[in-house]
């Protein structure tokens, strides 16, 4: 799929032999050769095999035909799959005798289900609501292959090549921002104490770019982001992308040179700083 992205850009030849080296793509627009290396960030085991338990456990609720009541679930924590037969006879019996108050299933499988009616339904069974998650966005698992993809093909970063890294996300909970925030650091706001008014936004220069007063990975001129979404008008997967501009980049493009769906890009620049925003 990212080569026939690409070539909405330019001409795209994958693996090619540029001084020595074979990076993943040289795409041709016009007079530019730009040298793309691409990296998948995928979703573990233990995260594809909780999505495939609490899926099912969502639809045997669903499935439920009678009583019908609107169930909220509240907790959902499953280290293995669950026990079907088990889950839905004691689910069905605290509906039908009990359904005002907390429904909570524990196993000895480590698997912990709590629910609750929100409001009886007249029929259609059992709907479900939720459950509500709360996660915490940590970019700091994409600094070590970000620094990887940076540091590879040294005889290409060095020479008139602009070099730029792809990286397809999986799991969707990430995204483009989390991606710049490994590059460049958390955003904070400066408020005015007076008037509460956000007068001021600044990075905290915890991300990759900078070591100390140093500036690191100019030779990475940008870095394309990719989730995959399913086209429904074509019946089929197709990537979505952003684009984050370095601009401390030694061999910067257009960033607009990409189809995108946003850019991370310089808005003004003096001499000691850069205001960057997504566009």
């Amino acid at each position: 799929m990212l080569a026939d992205w690409l070539a909405q850009t330019g001409s795209t030849n994958p693996e090619p032999t540029i001084l020595g080296n074979n990076p993943d793509f040289l795409v041709t627009a016009g007079d530019l050769n730009i040298v793309v290396e691409a990296k998948a960030i995928l979703k573990t085991d233990d995260m594809r095999h909780q999505e495939i338990w609490k899926n099912e456990v969502q639809w045997l609720l669903n499935d439920i035909s009678a009583p019908s009541y609107a169930v909220y679930i509240k907790r959902l924590k499953l280290q293995s799959r669950i026990d079907v037969t088990k889950f839905l006879d004691t689910v069905i019996y605290w509906l039908q005798t009990n359904s005002k108050s907390c429904f909570h299933f524990e196993d000895n499988r480590g698997n912990h289900v709590a629910l609750e009616t929100i409001w009886e339904r007249e029929h259609g069974g059992v709907a479900t609501i939720g459950p509500s998650g709360s996660f915490w966005l940590n970019p700091q698992k994409f600094h070590r292959p970000l620094r990887k993809k940076a540091g590879q093909h040294k005889a290409i970063r060095g020479s008139e090549y602009p070099y730029v890294i792809a990286l397809y996300l999986e799991d969707k909970i990430y995204s483009a921002e989390e991606i710049a925030e490994a590059w460049f650091g958390r955003l904070s706001a400066i408020v005015d104490i007076n008037t509460g008014t956000v007068v001021d936004q600044r990075i905290d220069r915890s991300g990759i770019h900078f070591y100390g007063s140093k500036i690191r990975h100019r030779s990475v001129t940008g870095t394309l982001v990719f989730h995959d979404v399913f086209d429904d008008r074509k019946k089929s997967r197709m990537l979505q992308a952003w684009y984050i501009q370095n601009p401390y980049a030694n061999k910067p493009i257009d960033p607009w040179i990409f189809p995108v769906s946003a850019r991370f890009v310089v808005q003004n620049q003096n001499n000691r700083n850069y205001e960057m925003e997504w566009k």
